[in-house]
């Protein structure tokens, strides 16, 4: 089982993408080229918990469960100002030119606010209307209240040209107080997004967690 997150215009591909992990499963996947069978596919919103199938006997369905960004921005202003945000997959991040071992709140709002923008050009109506220096000024001044995250190295081999590569991020859990609505918004999109370097092969991965739920 596996997620995938279309933005914007992107969504028009679905039919195809199904039909490309069809063909993918019975070539085979990975090294060994182990099989695989598409067998469900399923609409779901992180916010909500709402789902919908979206494969029915092999025929697609017409019930797409999506998030707007009207949906993001009262998700997170229903939020509490003390967020805890859990890294699944290593976050590689640089700010500086340097990469980042820590887990700044500014750099992580830097990070998202880089990956949503592209994101926005790349398949929605043009760059993502928010203040970014009023967003970003908002982040330097939240404390971190509690980190335990670790460096965790991860490497890979290209199959097309054999390059060995060392990819490696943070994970861990980090605790902020004092979020402002704006910092929220962007911590709650680049859940859904994952953010930072390598996220092709699945890095920058987070939740974002209150007393109360679990987003992202």
């Amino acid at each position: 089982m596996f997620d995938l997150m279309l933005a914007g215009r992107a969504q028009t591909y679905l039919p195809h993408l199904l039909f490309a992990f069809e063909t993918l499963g019975a070539q085979g996947l990975g090294l060994h080229r182990g099989r695989a069978t598409l067998v469900a596919a399923t609409s779901y919103s992180p916010l909500t918990g709402r789902h919908a199938p979206l494969l029915v006997d092999g025929v697609l369905q017409n019930q797409w469960i999506t998030v707007s960004g009207l949906d993001l921005v009262a998700a997170a202003q229903a939020l509490p100002p003390q967020l805890t945000l859990h890294f699944i997959t290593p976050l590689r991040m640089k700010h500086n030119g340097q990469l980042v071992t820590s887990a700044e709140c500014h750099v992580l709002v830097r990070t998202a606010l880089r990956r949503i923008s592209t994101l926005c050009t790349a398949f929605g109506t043009g760059a993502w209307p928010l203040p970014f220096g009023a967003v970003i000024a908002a982040a330097q001044a939240v404390p971190r209240v509690q980190s335990h995250t670790q460096w965790v190295d991860w490497s890979r081999t290209s199959g097309a040209t054999g390059q060995h590569m060392t990819l490696g991020g943070l994970v861990g859990q980090v605790t902020y107080n004092d979020v402002p609505p704006l910092v929220r918004l962007v911590l709650l999109t680049g859940a859904l997004t994952h953010i930072g370097k390598a996220v092709v092969f699945g890095h920058g991965a987070y939740r974002v967690q209150t007393h109360k739920q679990t987003l992202g």
